[in-house]
């Protein structure tokens, strides 16, 4: 396994412009995110135990954008996400760096390679995505949606309230009835290899019980969390949408069905 377990997801946000038949079901899919945004617990907190004993509690929110404290919420994944989301992306540079480069996600680190890969400043292009991916978790995103839930999870030592891990949750209005989309889950390196990225996982089923299927996408070079999300019973999704990828090929699209406890619709 990796130092650092991240499940990446970029989001597509698809335009649909469908009638009849086609309209009518996105009216209907659109009732699961409504059914979600709308729960009456909004926050709530989940005690649990590490592999090792030690005490966990995981405190969690459900957001949209028009909640005052959407930005606040999406902050606090700051501590963990960025050096796991950074990582991910570094190792996936290195390995396919002429595909990399040409992905908008990696214009700002051209210069680094203007004489060449060998001669690359490998700690100051770190550096450089480090920020970008910290600007993305702290600036505001204005085609985001009232529409779009969040479910933010940050994992913490009871005895300390020393953060240890985050996770991020996603339902847009066209998702089928029970669908999240897992956009981020992260420990940090000193805490890995005690079940918490498992807790973490496991989270959005206990704060949505209604929940049918967790999916995902992640660079292939992301191998010690493949690893990881295919023991814990992931498969390779048969019909990913990929459209919204540069280089498909060059991501792995996995999910797990965990059978709802009941309909939201």
């Amino acid at each position: 396994m990796t130092k650092t377990i991240i499940f990446l997801v970029l989001v597509a946000l698809a335009s649909t412009f469908y009638i009849s038949r086609k309209q009518m079901s996105d009216q209907k899919k659109d009732v699961w995110a409504t059914y979600v945004n709308k729960k009456t617990e909004r926050d709530g907190a989940i005690l649990a135990a590490g592999r090792d004993g030690s005490p966990i509690i995981l405190d969690w929110s459900i957001r949209n954008v028009s909640d005052s404290d959407f930005y606040e919420k999406q902050s606090q994944m700051i501590e963990t996400s960025v050096e796991a989301f950074t990582k991910v992306e570094m190792d996936f540079l290195k390995a396919h760096t002429d595909e990399a480069l040409q992905d908008e996600h990696f214009k700002t680190l051209k210069p680094f390679f203007a004489d060449g890969k060998q001669n690359v400043d490998w700690d100051a292009a770190t550096q450089k995505m480090r920020d970008r991916i910290r600007a993305i978790y702290e600036t505001k995103n204005e085609a985001l949606s009232s529409d779009f839930v969040f479910i933010f999870v940050i994992l913490k030592d009871q005895e300390t309230n020393k953060q240890l891990g985050s996770a991020q949750f996603f339902i847009m209005p066209d998702y089928p009835d029970g669908d999240v989309r897992v956009v981020s889950i992260a420990v940090k390196p000193e805490h890995q290899r005690k079940g918490l990225g498992k807790l973490l996982m496991d989270s959005v089923i206990n704060i949505i019980p209604e929940t049918k299927r967790i999916f995902l996408s992640t660079r292939i070079t992301n191998e010690g969390a493949i690893s990881a999300y295919k023991k814990w019973g992931f498969t390779e999704d048969p019909h990913p949408s990929v459209g919204h990828f540069m280089f498909p090929d060059h991501w792995i699209h996995l999910e797990k069905k965990v059978g709802g406890l009941r309909s939201a619709l």
